[in-house]
């Protein structure tokens, strides 16, 4: 028995997480519109995904998020040739991202996209804050591992946490 060898390999999934994030006060589109937001009128937001990866690079990585009704896209993107699509149908707007190496947001920059929304609130809206976007998932495979890879952050809304110069204004009037 003192001979006997047994070789183990294991494999350690790569972990893919995301963060979406809204604002009004941007450096990236500028943004317009009535600041808390207004039923009838348009203000628009600047929303920020970001993709990172851990242990292993990842392979053919997409990010998704639904759009409620009352929010459009502007059509204005950076960069510029990022491939960001909406399903008109469903409304989910979906980001091949591509391949994600292993230490991105780590050891070597954020993937990320900027993209400008518009909102339209509905006079039933008045008093509240209103979802500009649901749910962000990304999914994409483990190219060590060969797993599936998942991560989600949560929807956003008009009160923008991360924007001290639109805190205490996300509230429809």
């Amino acid at each position: 028995l003192s001979d006997t060898r047994e070789e183990f390999e294991l494999k350690v999934n790569s972990r893919l997480s995301v963060e979406q994030d809204a604002h009004y006060q941007d450096e990236v589109f500028g943004n317009s519109g009535p600041l808390p937001p207004q039923a009838g009128t348009k203000t628009t937001y600047t929303v920020i995904w970001q993709v990172k990866n851990l242990y292993n690079d990842a392979e053919n990585v997409t990010m998704r998020a639904t759009l409620p009704q009352e929010v459009s896209l502007t059509g204005k993107i950076f960069p510029d040739n990022a491939p960001l699509t909406l399903d008109s149908a469903s409304r989910e707007i979906v980001w091949k991202v591509g391949d994600v190496a292993a230490g991105t947001g780590t050891f070597d920059p954020i993937t990320s996209i900027a993209f400008q929304v518009a909102l339209l609130p509905a006079a039933s809206q008045r008093g509240s804050a209103v979802q500009i976007m649901g749910e962000a998932r990304v999914q994409g495979s483990d190219a060590f591992s060969e797993q599936t890879l998942a991560g989600t952050s949560s929807a956003l809304s008009t009160n923008l946490l991360n924007d001290t110069s639109a805190q205490g204004k996300g509230i429809v009037q």
